[in-house]
């Protein structure tokens, strides 16, 4: 089975980015597409976003190529001289009962959506996002487009125990196949805005959870994650 096909497996998320105009040479060599991705590139949290191995990406035609899986580390990418992103991203959750991290022995494949988890990286797509339009000198509209796939029938949990926990209710339908959410921004609201962005995504999603989530406190969860306070 290919990393791909192991992230669609389970719960995961699609991530895709591109300037509203295409133009197939806009980073002319894939060593310069390297240093592009290398200035956007994250390290917020244990775990970098997008993952980079140590040999770095692979070369491809007209794109850079990572596949990556480590514990419930699992995604693959690619980032084209386009200027086109697209990133399926394992849901942590949903591979936590294969090699359980303590305290999670109990978390069973697409059964819930972590809080935190959701917020953080939707926090690291839009931050890489805007960093990446940026180091690309791109100034027009870009397309932005996430979908939580196998989102149905998931409760809401925040993994915190000093947290209140969810309610049972915190749920979504079990019907919902798809959380997807397409967007066009411009390019100096996306590099500007980006962690803004990202709020508003986790507040619209959590809303589908039949949860209205305080913005104040999810801010606060972020600037955490930024500051690398966690």
């Amino acid at each position: 089975m290919t990393v791909l096909e192991r992230v669609r497996s389970r719960g995961h998320w699609v991530h895709h980015v591109q300037p509203a105009q295409f133009i197939q040479d806009r980073i002319p060599t894939l060593k310069k597409l390297e240093d592009v991705f290398g200035n956007a590139h994250l390290q917020l949290r244990g775990w970098d976003y997008p993952h980079l191995p140590k040999r770095g990406p692979e070369r491809h035609l007209d794109h850079l190529q990572v596949a990556a899986e480590w514990r419930w580390h699992i995604e693959t990418w690619r980032l084209y001289q386009s200027g086109q992103f697209v990133h399926y991203n394992g849901l942590r959750e949903d591979w936590y009962s294969d090699d359980p991290p303590p305290g999670m022995q109990h978390v069973e494949p697409g059964k819930v959506l972590g809080m935190v988890m959701t917020l953080f990286t939707l926090t690291e797509f839009y931050l890489f996002a805007g960093r990446l339009i940026q180091n690309m000198g791109v100034n027009e509209d870009v397309h932005v487009e996430t979908t939580l796939m196998q989102a149905g029938g998931r409760n809401l949990v925040s993994f915190d125990p000093d947290r209140v926990p969810f309610d049972p209710w915190h749920s979504s339908p079990p019907d919902l196949v798809e959380l997807p959410r397409k967007q066009v921004v411009s390019a100096t609201e996306l590099i500007a805005h980006s962690s803004e962005l990202a709020l508003d995504h986790a507040i619209w999603i959590f809303e589908r959870f039949n949860w209205d989530a305080p913005r104040g406190l999810l801010a606060d969860d972020q600037q955490k994650l930024i500051e690398r306070r966690l």
